[in-house]
């Protein structure tokens, strides 16, 4: 199983069993990365994260050096700090950096996981663009 590094903002956290991350990388569009933090150690992330701080995600086989596999933002309005018996919960969500691309008018994405999968051929995908 693979070591990570989650860099948050400055801080960089090394295989800490208290977070559980996914990395979602589409076919075609933005990667994200959803994380949860139980800190059952007290470690205080909630402290360490909010909206627009950067996170990193790099993973290292056995006797490799990390490799990033992630840099974006934690999404606005997905931060999600909670404080229950067995200490402090934090849900995050962050985005990837092509993420305000994707927000604009431009990106149109093709394939089987977009909203254009039937459009699978390269002439199809570049009639679709310039009969825009």
């Amino acid at each position: 199983m693979p070591s990570f590094k989650l860099t948050l903002g400055s801080t960089d956290i090394e295989n800490d069993q208290a977070i559980n991350i996914i990395n979602i990388r589409p076919e075609n569009n933005v990667s994200s990365v959803e994380f949860t933090i139980n800190d059952y150690q007290s470690k205080s992330y909630i402290d360490l994260i909010d909206a627009f701080t950067s996170i990193d995600l790099s993973l290292k086989c056995k006797g490799g050096s990390y490799t990033k596999t992630f840099s974006g933002m934690v999404a606005p309005g997905y931060l999600k700090p909670a404080v229950t018996s067995e200490g402090e919960v934090l849900k995050v969500l962050a985005w990837g950096k092509g993420q305000a691309y994707a927000a604009t008018h431009c990106s149109t994405s093709y394939g089987v996981e977009s909203h254009n999968p039937t459009k699978d051929t390269a002439r199809e995908i570049a009639q679709d663009l310039t009969d825009k």
